[in-house]
């Protein structure tokens, strides 16, 4: 699965990390991110792949709990 735009930007904030972190995690600046998150902006190859490997990493600090449903009695 490719990360989209609005996957990574979610994952950043889920984790509490920023676009500076993601930078220097990915070896590059904040303003390089920043234009991969721009919705213009491509991203790399390289980057989707080291984006990809830290999502895996950091996957099990999110927890996503199911809404409560109210039940009809």
């Amino acid at each position: 699965m490719t990360p989209t735009k609005g996957d990574v930007k979610n994952w950043l904030k889920a984790i509490g990390k920023d676009r500076d972190w993601l930078a220097r995690e990915c070896g590059t600046e904040k303003g390089t991110v920043n234009n991969w998150l721009s919705p213009s902006g491509p991203f790399p190859s390289n980057a989707i792949l080291k984006i990809h490997s830290l999502m895996s990493q950091y996957l099990s600090l999110i927890h996503i709990s199911e809404p409560t449903r109210p039940r009809l009695i």
